[in-house]
């Protein structure tokens, strides 16, 4: 592993702490995002609204 990190350009440090730390803050997004969606679907009150949210969580879940 330290010799593809060093193959990379990545130093040993970068290889076993900064990219797992850099996984873990996205998933950490990535799960604020979910727990976000039905919260925003009980806001949405008209059906237009209803509608509109119902786009942005499909759109949310695409990129997850």
């Amino acid at each position: 592993m330290l010799r593809l990190g060093h193959h990379l350009g990545y130093t040993q440090f970068q290889v076993t702490i900064v990219l797992p730390l850099r996984w873990l803050i996205k998933l950490r997004e990535q799960n604020r995002t979910v727990q976000v969606l039905p919260q925003l679907m009980r806001l949405a009150e008209t059906k237009e609204a209803k509608v509109l949210a119902a786009d942005l969580v499909r759109r949310l879940i695409g990129k997850v």
